[in-house]
């Protein structure tokens, strides 16, 4: 996902709603409200009458309200059959039908479930709701029993994150649909997430084993893009069926009755790339979708294969800040796709994360660059060179290394794998950070296997981590124990992995050095390089003086504490210094007190320094 100022700005304020409308009541008395058997939420022929208007056959009576609740939240084996109705968007009113199946995770009387500022109108069992938690009292239940839970409800889109319509001004093309960024999806559906608070228990990445959803839109010239990218449809109804698993939050639709459908092309596996765009940007789009060819085709050949079935789907959303990840119906902003280069970039992006993210899914929000970190190395370090020039390639891996080192080191900086008492959705600029720093601690690591693991590649590797994780959750120690087993034939392989996560995952801010007391004499440059006291020791730390002759390179060892000297015999007077130019570390440079030639950790041995561009603003919320 990437997004866009405006809409961090957004999530914040959404952040602070009312504490109030997020507490259970004081109290053990169980609402019932009018319970009833709904009717099922796949049928076809269920219109928006059927499913609002029904009368129920027969009350369920309460539960027995005299009881200590035993609740239980869950996690797995989750199944979702539902109902969409948006005939009233018009009048900023969805309605909907939704039933969950699972497995009982536990012994219990009580499911636990979230759906944020709906109305639910019915439930096929006795239920307590706040507007944020929803108890159901479906009776006493044992670990592995099925249960399901049926709920009828109502919720109006707008000022908040749920249901979203999503208007251009300028012409009134309409797209209408959920907004599930990861911490949304409680704001169109029922499920086993709490949305923005810290809690512990109940705010892991939770899968949607299979999906039955089916959208009921206003009239027949209305279209709508979903989890198997085009379904079927008859008269106003369009079906989805997925049944591989994918986060909650990679659930979404979008209908509008402005979009026109159209295929970029097939892969060489025969996945399909299709766009749904509006007809002022077919022509646009239609130059930048066939990317979607060559990603799908450099993911299966060096990662492995598309599992979410046969198609791959692109729609244009008005005015959305950037792109995001929905399986089958990847939202793309129109703000992104009106150049090139932008739409291009997002495009690859998003569709990466059918591998990161949606297939080998993060365990938990601190585990989050699992999936970020894991597409942007993908996509900026690898994958972007089958696409642009070789320039344009040197400066997108310099300018994700510059950012890196811009966010790692900052005053507010958090760790790669962030505390758990810390809240996703108010890290602010530091949400950016599993992104940038987070490929960039890959690079790290694929330079280090290359040096001190016999010339070994991280890509390979990352190969054989989708083949054993792939349709599964992943945590950052699961990472770790992943390259300790690949690396398990040297001696000090558990030692050395774990000294690199201590210092560069578990712990924030990264290294901050200082250099100064440049002087060139009698053939020798000689500086020093400062480092933080209680930071991390640099070991083999490569320094390259750029002659008119050629490199010159040196390996110090920068001590924490300590104004480390650097002595180096060369025959000219360098015209740069480079510092760490392959990237084994991520840091800061203060060159306030520098009075020698340039010197940074941007360039190549053969050349003057290259540097990338100073990122915009822009740059950290595409």
């Amino acid at each position: 996902m990437k997004w866009l100022l405006p809409l961090l700005f957004c999530l914040l304020v959404c952040a602070a709603c009312d504490d109030a409308a997020k507490t259970l009541p004081d109290t053990d008395t169980v609402v019932t409200d009018d319970t009833t058997d709904l009717p099922d939420a796949s049928d076809e022929d269920a219109g928006s009458d059927a499913l609002i208007e029904e009368e129920p056959d027969e009350d369920i009576p309460p539960f027995d309200g005299d009881f200590e609740r035993v609740v239980v939240i869950p996690k797995e084996g989750i199944e979702l059959t539902a109902t969409i109705d948006i005939t009233g968007w018009d009048m900023g009113e969805i309605k909907g039908v939704e039933k969950l199946s699972f497995p009982a995770p536990a012994d219990g009387n009580t499911v636990k479930l979230f759906g944020e500022k709906m109305i639910i109108e019915k439930a096929s069992v006795p239920f307590e709701y706040d507007k944020h938690t929803a108890l159901f009292f479906p009776g006493e239940f044992s670990k592995g029993d099925p249960l399901t839970i049926e709920v009828r409800y109502t919720f109006s889109y707008g000022a908040e994150m749920g249901m979203r319509l999503w208007l251009n001004s300028g012409t009134g093309e309409t797209v209408v649909g959920p907004f599930t960024e990861p911490y949304f999806t409680p704001y169109w559906l029922i499920v086993p997430q709490s949305p923005f608070t810290t809690d512990k228990d109940n705010d892991a990445n939770v899968p949607v084993e299979k999906v039955d959803l089916s959208v009921v839109v206003p009239d027949e010239n209305w279209t709508v893009m979903g989890p198997s990218v085009i379904g079927t449809h008859e008269g106003t109804t369009w079906n989805f069926v997925m049944d591989t698993p994918m986060p909650f939050y990679a659930l979404s639709f979008a209908a509008s009755q402005d979009h026109t459908f159209f295929s970029a092309g097939t892969t060489k596996s025969g996945v399909e790339i299709w766009g749904a765009g509006f007809a002022s940007e077919i022509e646009n789009l239609q130059m930048i979708y066939p990317v979607g060819v060559t990603t799908v085709d450099w993911m299966e050949e060096h990662i492995g294969p598309y599992e979410f079935g046969d198609k791959v789907g692109l729609v244009s959303i008005p005015d959305f800040g950037g792109g995001m990840e929905h399986v089958g119906v990847i939202y793309m902003g129109t703000d992104v796709l009106a150049e090139y280069d932008s739409g291009v970039f997002v495009t690859v992006h998003e569709i990466v994360h059918n591998w990161w993210g949606d297939n080998v899914r993060f365990a938990d929000w601190p585990d989050f660059w699992v999936a970020e970190g894991f597409d942007e190395w993908t996509t900026n370090y690898n994958l972007m060179a089958a696409i642009e020039s070789a320039d344009d390639f040197a400066d997108r891996r310099a300018q994700y290394r510059s950012v890196a080192s811009i966010l790692c080191t900052a005053d507010d900086a958090v760790s790669l794998r962030f505390d758990e008492d810390l809240d996703f959705m108010t890290l602010g600029m530091q949400l950016q950070s599993p992104y940038y720093y987070g490929s960039a601690f890959l690079e790290m690591v694929n330079k280090r296997l290359g040096r001190d693991f016999d010339g070994m590649e991280f890509l390979p590797l990352l190969k054989l981590w989708f083949e054993e994780k792939h349709l599964t959750t992943v945590t950052t120690e699961d990472f770790l124990a992943f390259l300790i087993a690949h690396t398990s034939d040297t001696a000090d392989s558990t030692d050395y992995w774990q000294a690199l996560f201590n210092d560069w995952v578990y712990q924030a801010p990264c290294p901050s050095l200082s250099v100064g007391d440049y002087a060139y004499s009698n053939g020798t440059v000689s500086f020093t390089i400062s480092h933080d006291e209680g930071a991390q020791q640099l070991d083999q730390f490569a320094v390259i003086l750029v002659t008119p002759s050629g490199p010159v390179s040196a390996a110090v060892t920068v001590m924490p504490g300590e104004q480390n000297a650097v002595e180096i015999v060369s025959a000219e007077e360098p015209t740069s210094i480079l510092i760490d130019p392959e990237w084994y570390y991520v840091f800061a440079l203060d060159t306030t007190g520098w009075d020698g030639p340039l010197i940074d950790f941007i360039g190549t041995p053969n050349t003057a320094v290259r540097r990338a561009p100073l990122p915009d603003a822009s740059l950290f919320f595409r």
